[in-house]
């Protein structure tokens, strides 16, 4: 009964927190509705073949993207039915509950009720403090987070014997590696590291393969699929995956091993995961440099973990040493990303949040490998007390982090009101046909434009955007200069703007309750 309720809760919880926000006035704004915008093309002729735009342009001059398009595929279908203010949190919220229960339902197979129980603990952290909103944010590399640590899970248990998650690792990998770029370096060397022990397993006769027939063709046919329009792309051009390299080999300012050594350091003692990332506070757990106290303790408990791992394989207990190994590939591909990221990373604790998972895993293979050491009668002992505390500890974890959230503190939270009423009355003032956007000013680009673009699109009002490096994130058709539009609308901030000769004033809203500043719309024929 516990162990269908904790999964059941871990399934449920990224719904509840989707509802939560749509209540609270949640609104695609920034990245997020330039990503809801792409998922209204998925499932059409105009179909995106790769993800967003990366940041390499700005240094290696070389447009490239993130590596596949998995999210607008799977958030279109929902933005087409329940708007993007619903559509977009609802469709994300269930890609995070099926990968949460899939997280449960591995660990349980792994470890029985006593791993689950822990892990249940450990996660329930992580979303308390990474924030609730990771459960249900479209943000790419926020997506990630969830699915990487299912792929770390997977594979340990597909080392272990459990081909039948084959298919999960497969499923679970690609949202990883697709997502974002930095997920791609990551889950590579994990599946090498996989595919090279079954390789061994099987030269060793400790594994046949035939007999786990439907389970490699369930896995190569999620892979097929999911990774077609990534090839349709290469095949058609030009090559993203030729300019991902140009943008990783370009020469470029890098924020260096010692703080990439810092930040692996310093999410393990204290652990990362347990810490409240909102606000100012993400900024400082990220970048503030950790002490030398805190780098020796940090030593000490990967030196005790490793001395764990080893003690328990000398005594015949496998799993802890094959998870060390997918931890140890997972913290050094993670600190090559962060060592090799460019300085104005530093300040993004969201790139994927290797670093929390990486932290988490840390712990639980320590966890972990101290619980295999004890006698089997003791473990069975302390299950019966373990499994229902762990359990309903995380519960109430989990209702802490719901209660906490709150769509003001989030990422652009505080320009939703302002998008949502600049969006609700644009439309009412114009009529239906496509508009040229013409954005003036950094919150007309980044957050407020986006917002409306999405809006806009999915009232019947199609768009246009400039070509350039901001355009290009909205896809080709719309930075097409070719197309026939109704008019221009010209979004702008400030005091008072006048409108220029031939616009009419058609929309304006205030910024913020705190900031004595509007957002215009003006619209010209």
């Amino acid at each position: 009964m516990i162990v269908i309720a904790t999964i059941a809760v871990f399934a449920v919880v990224p719904l509840l927190a989707a509802f939560g926000a749509w209540r609270d006035g949640w609104e695609p704004a920034g990245d997020v509705a330039i990503i809801g915008v792409r998922s209204l093309d998925a499932w059409t002729s105009d179909a995106p073949l790769v993800g967003q735009p990366t940041t390499g342009d700005s240094y290696a001059h070389v447009s490239s993207f993130h590596p596949g398009p998995v999210e607008y595929w799977l958030v279109g279908p929902f933005v087409h039915a329940a708007g993007p203010a619903l559509g977009m949190p609802l469709a994300v919220a269930l890609l995070n509950g099926v990968t949460l229960a899939g997280i449960m339902w591995v660990a349980f197979r792994r470890g029985g009720p006593a791993l689950l129980a822990i892990m249940a603990l450990l996660v329930a952290a992580l979303i308390r403090g990474i924030g609730a909103a990771s459960l249900y944010d479209p943000f790419n590399s926020e997506l990630a987070t969830y699915p990487l640590l299912l792929t770390v899970l997977a594979a340990w248990s597909v080392l272990m014997g459990d081909r039948k998650m084959l298919p999960v690792l497969a499923a679970a990998a690609t949202v990883t590696a697709q997502t974002h770029v930095v997920g791609a370096t990551i889950v590579a060397p994990l599946l090498i590291f996989t595919v090279v022990g079954l390789v061994l397993q099987a030269r060793e006769g400790r594994w046949i393969p035939r007999r786990d027939r439907t389970s490699l063709i369930g896995a190569g046919a999620i892979l097929g699929l999911a990774w077609l329009p990534v090839l349709v792309r290469e095949v058609s051009g030009p090559s993203n995956v030729s300019a991902l390299m140009k943008t990783a080999t370009a020469p470029h300012p890098r924020i260096g091993l010692a703080f990439g050594l810092d930040r692996l350091f310093s999410s393990i003692v204290p652990p990362i995961f347990v810490r409240s990332s909102g606000g100012a506070e993400a900024i400082s757990a990220f970048v503030g440099r950790s002490g030398a106290f805190a780098v020796l303790l940090a030593a000490v408990v990967l030196g005790g973990t490793v001395g764990l791992v080893l003690l328990a394989r000398r005594k015949g207990r496998r799993g802890p040493a094959v998870l060390g190994g997918l931890v140890l590939v997972t913290a050094l591909t993670s600190l090559y990303a962060t060592s090799t990221a460019p300085p104005f990373s530093a300040i993004r604790a969201d790139v994927t949040r290797a670093t929390w998972v990486v932290s988490l895993l840390v712990w639980l293979t320590a966890i972990w490998s101290g619980w295999s050491l004890l006698a089997g009668g003791t473990r069975r002992k302390a299950t019966e007390v373990v499994a229902p505390v762990a359990s309903a500890l995380s519960a109430l974890v989990l209702v802490a982090a719901l209660l906490g959230s709150h769509v003001a503190d989030q990422r652009d939270g505080r320009f939703m009101p302002t998008i949502d009423q600049l969006s609700t009355r644009t439309i009412a003032a114009i009529p239906a046909g496509t508009y040229h956007l013409d954005l003036q000013g950094e919150l007309p680009v980044f957050t407020l434009g986006p917002g409306l673009a999405l809006r806009l699109e999915t009232s019947g009002r199609p768009v246009t955007i400039p070509p350039g490096p901001f355009g290009v994130a909205y896809g080709p058709g719309r930075t097409s200069t070719d197309r026939a539009t109704a008019g221009t609308l010209r979004v702008a901030t400030g005091d008072a703007p006048d409108p220029k000769a031939g616009e009419r004033l058609v929309a304006q809203a205030p910024l913020t309750d705190a900031v004595d500043q509007h957002v215009y719309v003006y619209l010209s024929s």
